[in-house]
């Protein structure tokens, strides 16, 4: 009969490219009965299945016939050389799976055309931009770039990701030389005692490995490092 409890072999099932993450009751269970390795990787805490644990994840199996098993990640039939396969490796060692921007706009694309990087939705006063429409623009990897990372040996552990709401308060940090108002980040944008109570949740639920967005009223989710100008949501909204 297979040892693992129901909430460990849902966790194995559902990670069949070895990498796991769970419950913490849970996952302490499947560390102390040597089912899942625990280590750690340029500071992140990576948690693989071992060999007796795909043994004992095969043997739930066996005794589960009807169990609903996922599907394996998908299989990236294509070869990278030089800079294009280091920085898929180097994204997936990011915290947020970002290509490094040390990595020129050139090798950028090629990650982009390929299907391997994307960029994230970018709102700006309620209109989408495109990979083409912005100069240099950021990019993380998509499933095919994660699963060309995982197949060369190189770990991409689900991140927590974490929405925030925008306030009403917003610092001001005057005008420039053009009368323009001088912008932030949005992190530090957002003003006043319910935001700070937010990030400090937020921090605390990502501080193994996560990221914290923004829901902006007026530019959808934005990272806390997006440069904004003070705004009113309100104020601009269309009769």
């Amino acid at each position: 009969m297979s040892i693992l409890s129901p909430t460990g072999a849902e966790i194995l099932d559902t990670h069949t490219n070895g990498v796991v993450t769970g419950h913490p009751a849970a996952m302490a269970r499947l560390i102390a009965d040597e089912l899942v390795h625990e280590r750690w990787t340029n500071g992140i805490r990576v948690r693989t299945i071992t060999t007796d644990g795909l043994a004992a994840l095969e043997q739930w199996r066996t005794e589960q016939p009807t169990a609903t098993h996922r599907p394996q990640p998908p299989q990236v039939h294509l070869t990278l050389s030089g800079k294009p396969h280091q920085a898929v490796l180097a994204a997936a060692a990011d915290r947020d799976h970002k290509v490094p921007m040390t990595f020129n706009a050139r090798t950028r694309r090629v990650l982009h055309q390929r299907g391997l990087a994307a960029l994230r939705p970018f709102v700006v006063g309620g209109r989408t931009f495109s990979y083409d429409e912005l100069r240099d623009p950021a990019i993380h990897l998509t499933p095919a770039g994660r699963a060309y990372a995982e197949q060369h040996g190189v770990p991409t552990p689900r991140r927590t990701v974490v929405l925030v709401s925008c306030v009403d308060r917003k610092r001001d940090r005057g005008v420039n030389e053009y009368g323009r108002l001088n912008g932030l980040p949005a992190g530090e944008l957002c003003n006043g005692q319910y935001h700070a109570s937010l990030r400090s949740a937020a921090t605390a639920l990502t501080c193994e490995r996560g990221t914290t967005y923004i829901v902006s009223a007026l530019h959808g989710i934005v990272g806390l490092d997006r440069n904004l100008q003070p705004y009113d949501a309100w104020a601009t909204r269309t009769p």
